[in-house]
């Protein structure tokens, strides 16, 4: 079950289980009991197997997690209400590595590590967080890939089930001595993950994805000193699209997809190189490193708009210039008949389909150095860590837009653009950052003082034209300082119960684009309790996070069309606050065990004041309108029963009704993400100690429900998937 401190596993299976990183990613706690920072185990995440990191990510309490194609390719998660589009508003890390794909210049996170390879996750709030950046105003999310094994070992699993689902899994490695006093590890690790998809084309194509991810890392090992080398490739192919529904066919067939998403295609490709290091200097004093680079390549042709102003006159099909975007058609479907029905596959004149290639190329690469020492000042215990990382990062963004025709339900290519015609942008970011924080015991007391400091600079150049031999027709430049203290304090009232508090300034980097660079800030505190006797253990955090300047990016996926893709929003002040409990306990009796943890999120988050935007999930704001995509309340009840070589676990999630755009009161029917109870289950047989058999069922009850309104229209989640499978332990 779910682990709410770092410091309930021994040392030693921490150190394994985040591979030797926890100098560069301070993994741990003052002390035993106060958590930093949620943990999910390997024994966790196997409970489930789900390649699908949402479905992951129900049982740890104040995630706000949005899904888009059902699968989790792509996902939406934010933290204690900061946004969660893309997943840009937190700190998304892979093994000490910043992974979204330019952190700094286009943290956007359109590539996110495959699941079924990920051994342990760290979800980071409060003032835990500050050891991270840079995107901080809510928190932060830690991947620990497989760890490398201490002898031979090998593992496989593979499952099927609907909609043609395929997950095959498997890694082989050993740790053998190189001689005196050295000794060298290996691994190699495969994943591939495929879906014919759920929803269904008119044509009757595939609306699924295919997977590979493969990754080596290899080590070598003398004393307390060790050299690691980590290379990870990965292809993604999703036949997904924007596109939704009206509410009417949403109504009528949630699982529908409009004609004109025919050849709606992502393909993304994804490199990691990182090599990592740790050297004693001394008894108490150690020197780690981190050098790292991510290479990612995306390229999403997909339905933009329907364009039939040109040739038809400022009117278009239906006599109205407002029935161009496809989020203006699907929310006006009485308006944009015309152009619904070209959606729908009805004939069009040349060009009426707009379908625009969303190409571009990311790549991050850093040094990171940390120096810990443990020391004793008197009755003071002193855990101290230096932290510098000299990061950069990029993206070139060269896209074109094609032009298409319907001709007897068939898309036809009617103009065939250059490539840059649409966009031509190289946007740039370097930066600094420092950590130091000094973890304090004192008796029954336990203090951390933390403090990070960021230095940024970005740069975005922009050519209205595909040359770039020539001077560049715009170029944008914004740099950043900024110092962000944290403070936590815990006190062990009893061998039972641990209370805590704490607070941290929270830092969110502006888009490099914005004409009007300022920084997101916070100030984020919380207090609570932890209570932990004999097999039952209970936390509940109280928080408060007061944002001065929330922002927001116009981006195609956040539905936005009237603003220009990359410009910034500024919401000013926000309040976020809220509860969040976790309880567990297992009972036993006659040789069967129940573990059962039951996890609730109490989330409000508001705006303080009102302004206009074109960001369209904003809007015209007032004072007191609550955040889109921030349900009120969640639980989720994880519960088991092992006997002998059989296991059985239900997941039942519970998500309150959400708006799609902000205000308050009762919310719009068109605005309503309706609130819903989903139940997974999972069952495993083992054979002997080497082979078990599997069987998963996700959305049990094949529950119909809406995952998202945006980007365009209304998007359901998955419908019930069961899979059966077979695993290996060697």
């Amino acid at each position: 079950m779910i682990e709410l401190a770092a410091a309930a596993a021994s040392d030693a299976a921490i150190q394994d289980t985040f591979n030797g990183l926890d100098e560069i990613v301070v993994v741990g706690t003052a002390r035993a009991g106060a958590a930093p920072a949620t943990i999910l185990t390997s024994d966790d995440l196997d409970l489930f197997d789900s390649a699908d990191v949402l479905r992951t990510l129900r049982a740890v309490p104040g995630l706000q997690l949005g899904e888009e194609e059902g699968f989790g390719l792509r996902p939406n998660i934010g933290i204690r209400g900061s946004g969660s589009e893309r997943s840009a508003k937190i700190a998304l890390m892979e093994d000490g590595v910043p992974i979204a794909p330019a952190p700094y210049a286009a943290p956007a996170a359109y590539y996110f590590p495959t699941t079924a390879r990920i051994a342990a996750v760290e979800v980071a709030k409060g003032p835990a967080a500050i050891q991270y950046g840079p995107q901080t105003t809510g928190g932060a999310l830690h991947l620990f890939s497989t760890p490398l094994p201490e002898g031979p070992q090998a593992y496989l699993a593979a499952s099927f089930g609907s909609y043609g689902r395929m997950i095959d899994h498997g890694w082989a490695g050993t740790r053998v001595s190189l001689g005196e006093d050295l000794e060298g590890a290996v691994m190699i690790e495969a994943v591939r993950d495929s879906s014919d998809g759920f929803k269904d084309l008119p044509s009757g194509a595939d609306t699924g994805f295919e997977i590979e991810d493969y990754v080596f890392k290899g080590a070598l090992y003398t004393g307390e000193a060790h050299l690691m080398v980590k290379m990870q490739t990965s292809d993604q192919v999703s036949d997904e699209t924007y596109l939704g529904l009206t509410e009417a066919d949403y109504a009528a067939d949630p699982y529908r997809r409009y004609a004109a998403s025919a050849i709606d295609r992502f393909h993304g490709e994804h490199e990691t190189y990182q090599i990592s290091g740790e050297v004693p200097l001394t008894d108490n004093v150690r020197v780690t490193g981190l050098a790292y680079r991510t290479e990612f390549a995306r390229s999403w042709y997909k339905l933009q708009e329907i364009e039939t102003e040109d040739f038809l006159g400022a009117g278009g099909l239906s006599g109205t210039g407002d029935c161009d975007g496809i989020s203006e058609i699907l929310a006006t479907p009485e308006l944009c008949g015309s152009e619904l029905a070209v959606l729908r596959g009805a004939d069009s004149p040349a060009d009426a389909v707009q379908i625009r290639d969303n190409n571009r190329e990311y790549y991050a690469e850093g040094v990171q150095i940390a120096l810990t020492s443990d020391l004793a000042t008197g009755a003071l215990r002193h855990d101290l860590v230096l932290s510098v990382r000299d990061h950069q990062d990029g993206v070139d963004r060269f896209q074109d837009q094609d032009g298409y025709a319907f001709e007897g339900g068939n898309l036809v290519l009617t103009t065939d653009n250059a490539d840059g015609t649409q966009a031509n942008r190289l946007t740039e970011a370097e930066a600094l950052a420092l950590f130091a924080q000094d973890r304090i015991e004192w008796d029954r007391f336990g203090l951390v003082l933390g403090a990070r400091f960021e230095s940024v600079e970005t740069r975005q150049r922009r050519w209205d034209t595909p040359d770039r031999a020539l001077a560049p027709d715009s170029i944008r430049e914004n740099d950043y300082d900024v110092f962000l203290p944290a403070i936590r304090a815990d006190f062990e009232a009893s061998d039972t119960l641990t209370l805590f508090a704490g607070s941290y300034e929270g830092f969110g980097v502006p888009s490099a684009g914005a004409r009007e660079g300022k920084a997101e800030k916070s100030v984020n505190s919380e207090i609570g309790l932890v209570y932990d006797d004999r097999g039952t253990l209970f936390q509940i955090t109280g928080y408060f996070n007061d944002y001065e300047n929330l922002l927001g990016r116009c981006t195609a996926s956040s539905g936005s069309s009237e603003c220009d893709f990359g410009d910034q929003f500024n919401a000013g002040e926000v309040d976020s606050y809220g509860v969040e409990a976790v309880a567990s306990r297992s009972f036993a009796a006659d040789g069967t065990v129940f573990p059962v943890t039951l996890s609730y999120s109490w989330t409000v988050a508001e705006f303080q004041n009102g302004f206009s935007s074109d960001f369209d999930p904003w809007g015209d704001v007032e004072a007191g309108d609550r955040l889109p995509y921030v349900p009120e309340h969640q639980a989720t009840l994880v519960a088991g029963i092992e006997r002998g070589p059989f296991s059985a676990y239900t997941s039942i999630n519970y998500v309150d009704d959400a708006r799609s755009t902000a205000g308050q009161g009762p919310i719009p029917c068109d605005q309503l993400i309706e609130e819903r109870v989903l139940v997974d289950l999972a069952a495993r047989y083992a054979i002997n100690e080497t082979l078990s058999l599997r069987a998963f069922a996700d959305n049990l009850f094949d529950e119909t429900y809406t995952a998202s309104l945006r980007p365009a229209g209304r998007r359901p989640g998955k419908p019930r998937e069961l899979r059966v499978g077979i695993e290996a332990q060697f």
